[in-house]
């Protein structure tokens, strides 16, 4: 019986708890008003080390003759080489190129004519955030001092994405 009291009593902390979390997050519909879009180049480059490589080949005899003298080895002798080495150099090598951001300004208006400002900033290749265009609708979703946006992706397959976006102010 009190295994069973035991499992009630956490199932119900855990339901309040869960309807406590989403009550932090507000549904709101919200059509795009103005973007600006700022662009940060960052220009690098950086110089590898030049190296050299030898190898060489060839061949060699000896030959001579050699006498004893009591404690003492006497040894005559000739030594032939014949020695090829080639030498592959690379020179130092610089490479260059640049980097670029976006920071990503939004504005949004829902239908009690709130402004909600929204920003975020692309730093990476497979970033989702971008520009909403001026006159298209979305679902948002606002937990705090961030908003969730959801669109279509713009890759061609027609996906629902959810965008993560920091909410800089509504007013």
């Amino acid at each position: 019986m009190k295994l069973k009291m035991f499992a009630l009593f956490v199932g119900l902390v855990f339901f309040f708890c869960l309807s406590a979390l989403s009550k932090d997050k507000e549904e709101i519909t919200l059509q795009a008003v103005s973007y600006r879009v700022i662009t940060h180049d960052f220009n690098y480059s950086y110089t590898t080390p030049g190296r050299s490589n030898t190898s060489c080949y060839g061949s060699g005899s000896t030959y001579g003759n050699g006498n004893i003298y009591g404690n003492t080895v006497s040894w005559n002798a000739i030594t032939d080489v014949d020695m090829n080495c080639q030498t592959v150099s690379t020179p130092p090598q610089t490479y260059s190129g640049t980097i670029r951001h976006f920071e990503i300004y939004n504005a949004l208006r829902d239908s009690d004519g709130r402004t909600y400002f929204i920003g975020c900033y692309t730093h990476w290749i497979g970033s989702k955030c971008s520009s909403l265009i001026p006159g298209n609708v979305f679902k948002a979703e606002r937990s705090g001092s961030t908003l969730w946006i959801y669109g279509r992706n713009r890759a061609g397959t027609g996906n629902w994405v959810k965008v993560k976006y920091k909410l800089l102010s509504v007013r």
